[in-house]
């Protein structure tokens, strides 16, 4: 008689066996399988015995060992999620390109991937909880899935990869915001290595001689919390046809404000050559891109570092408006201590140059802006606004504004309130102060509690959103021009796309109208404003219409 064990091994030889011919992908890996059985659990008298068992006429089994074909390359995946700015929509675009050069797909989820990139942010607290969160959660997916890649980017790695390290063991790689083009090779390493998932982790920081670190297999770590970029880092020029693009002309800040980390996270404030940036653009546009937002932690400083002397922010505008194809240009986000006469008059005179404008101001408190190292006051930027109104019909003009910085008092608060309702922002990022690592600011000891940060918060975003849905609804009736992107995410019926002011719009075409939905994607077509919330503009085509 067959023991049980024995029964259960030649039951799981038979589902190979159906598996083989009902699923022939899995074929490899079921003949694996079988032969695996063969030299451990079904000796030749076991094998022997289920035949002599077998019912008469049955077919007899055979169990001699099944050649193995060699399988063809199981497709790989990875996933990336992204917090913060712009600048880290760009570096996972970045990160995405260089993943898809080494044969991966992207999925919309962890459990898909065979490899995940966490591309955080240290602005603020919460963004970084959320990424503590989701390392868990891949903590636990990698218990069942031990050949996962997780990888950690942008400012995190830089300000805390030495906790990484303690609190997240399983992560693979911790790549600083220079060093994306070192993720490939840092692949490579993980895949060469013997056991197939490295037990240390790999690394790729700059050091302060260079931007180009090449990834460690220990933890050789630099000395000093904070390491400095020094250098422009690698990227990819040429990417695949998009209507909008991202295109960053400088990195890194010099402005050292007190509750800001970006300076220790991004390094020091260097621009890219003038003729790159020009080069990148261009190609777009051969491309197919039509509107392009240029980058940079104090976008309007830059050129002040180039080899080839000085280039004004407002040149560099100038030429990139020359480029054909090109018909909306946006950046973010501008200092408003470099924004210059000359920038306001370049943004007046230039058609491509849209009619919207991102200037922080953190609080509306002179006080306050001193101890931040802000280096304006409040009539300094209320010039600058007064001056954007006066010289661009029709600018859109938002802000970020910061509460419960340490010492805020309730009058102080209240300047940033009243200039708020003064100022009429269109809209406005609004957030609590929370104290960054390695910044004055954290060293503080009159820390605002906290439930007095939310509640001045609290009422800050009340009294904006309704600032914001009062200019909202002023549009009603007008004529806007939209850039349309496509198909409403909620409505089939509509299509959707942004102002020139950067209002996200969604619209119908009119029964019995010239063109069909699709054909209009890609399209600057004229929209008829009937309805706006806090967020949206809601409207019909307007026919006639000229097809730009």
């Amino acid at each position: 008689m067959l023991s049980s064990k024995i029964k259960f091994n030649l039951l799981a030889w038979q589902v190979a066996n159906k598996l083989i011919s009902s699923y022939p992908d899995v074929c490899p890996f079921a003949r694996k399988y079988q032969n695996s059985m063969l030299e451990t659990e079904l000796k030749p008298a076991h094998t022997d015995a289920a035949r002599r068992t077998n019912a008469p006429g049955a077919p007899d089994l055979d169990f001699s060992p099944l050649p193995v074909s060699a399988p063809e390359a199981a497709p790989k995946y990875y996933h990336v999620a992204t917090w913060g700015c712009q600048m880290n929509e760009e570096d996972s675009e970045q990160i995405s390109l260089y993943l898809e050069e080494l044969g991966y797909t992207a999925v919309g989820d962890y459990a898909s991937a065979d490899i995940v990139m966490l591309n955080t942010c240290s602005v603020r607290q919460k963004p970084e909880e959320k990424v503590w969160s989701e390392l868990g959660r891949l903590r636990d997916l990698k218990l069942v899935k031990p050949d996962l890649i997780v990888g950690v980017c942008g400012c995190m790695a830089q300000s805390e990869y030495t906790e990484i390290q303690r609190r997240a063991p399983h992560v693979n790689l911790i790549v600083g915001t220079g060093n994306i083009a070192a993720i490939p090779e840092m692949i490579a390493q993980i895949k060469d290595a013997d056991t197939g998932s490295p037990s240390s982790i790999l690394t790729a920081l700059p050091r302060k001689s260079s931007g180009n670190l090449v990834p460690l297999t220990s933890l050789t770590l630099p000395p000093r919390r904070g390491v400095i970029v020094s250098e422009i880092p690698a990227r990819k020029t040429e990417r695949a046809a998009s209507l909008k693009a991202h295109v960053p002309i400088m990195y890194g800040c010099d402005k050292f404000c007190t509750f800001c980390i970006v300076p220790l996270t991004r390094g020091r404030e260097r621009s890219r050559p003038t003729v790159d940036i020009l080069a990148e653009i261009e190609g777009m546009a051969r491309n197919g891109t039509k509107e392009v937002c240029l980058l940079g932690q104090t976008v309007n400083s830059y050129g002040k570092n180039l080899p080839e002397g000085r280039v004004p922010f407002a040149r560099l505008l100038e030429e990139i408006s020359q480029i054909r194809g090109i018909q909306r240009i946006r950046f973010t986000s501008p200092y408003p201590r470099d924004f210059t006469d000359e920038l306001i008059e370049t943004i007046a005179k230039l058609d491509k140059v849209c009619e919207q404008v991102h200037l922080p101001l953190q609080v509306a408190d002179d006080e306050l802006l001193a101890e931040m190292h802000r280096g304006y006051t409040v009539a300094d930027f209320r010039t600058i606004v007064e001056k954007l109104r006066a010289q661009v019909s029709g600018i859109a003009i938002s802000t970020d504004i910061m509460l419960g910085y340490p010492g805020e008092t309730d009058d102080q608060y209240q300047n940033t309130m009243r200039f708020v309702e003064e100022t009429q922002f269109d809209s406005a990022f609004m957030f609590a102060y929370s104290p960054r690592t390695n910044t004055k600011a954290a060293l503080k000891t009159n820390q605002v509690p906290k439930p007095v940060k939310v509640d001045r918060l609290n009422r800050l975003v009340e009294l904006q959103n309704s600032i914001t849905i009062s200019k909202n609804k002023a549009q009603i009736g007008n004529v806007v021009e939209v850039l349309v992107e496509g198909r409403s995410q909620k409505d089939d019926n509509r299509l959707s796309g942004y102002t020139r002011t950067l209002k996200m719009t969604h619209f119908t075409v009119p029964e019995g109208g010239t063109r069909s939905l699709d054909s209009l994607i890609g399209k600057t077509v004229p929209v008829f404003v009937e309805g706006a919330n806090l967020t949206s503009f809601y409207g019909v085509l307007a026919e006639p219409m000229p097809y730009l």
